[in-house]
């Protein structure tokens, strides 16, 4: 079963559209990336999980900001994967209104199954951009 185990910024549209990659992996306990043991993510560039240890990557294209855990100052990759803090989030910050269906968070782990039902309720979707390792 394919999990989430990395969110990355891909770009900010012209129509105020946000795109991120989401990473999954049918092997979570071996995902891992240079600098994820390192407190400060956010100085140290990107942290991008290694190649063989993901499966497949889907872009997401919302109108909403997230935050992502390689954005924060204050702790490592780490947290994410012992399930201590989210992966992503709706970045409510500069919103004019909490959004509808509250605030979409999403953690290493959850199954390829839960992220596209959270993404759903914000008519949002995962497209596959890269075919899985064994199928190259």
């Amino acid at each position: 079963m394919s999990v989430l185990v990395y969110i990355k910024p891909v770009c900010k549209n012209t129509d105020g559209t946000f795109e991120y990659d989401f990473f999954f992996s049918d092997t979570p306990d071996f995902v891992w990336g240079q600098f994820w043991d390192v407190t400060n993510p956010s100085s140290n560039g990107d942290m991008t999980p290694e190649e063989s240890t993901y499966s497949e990557i889907y872009r997401v294209k919302t109108n909403l900001p997230l935050k992502v855990i390689q954005e924060i100052s204050c702790y490592s990759m780490e947290y994410a994967t012992y399930g201590i803090l989210a992966l992503g989030w709706i970045n409510i910050e500069n919103l004019e209104t909490y959004p509808i269906y509250g605030r979409c968070v999403m953690h290493f782990g959850d199954s390829f199954e839960d992220i596209g039902t959270k993404l759903a309720l914000y008519e949002w979707s995962l497209k596959k951009v890269k075919p899985k390792a064994k199928d190259k």
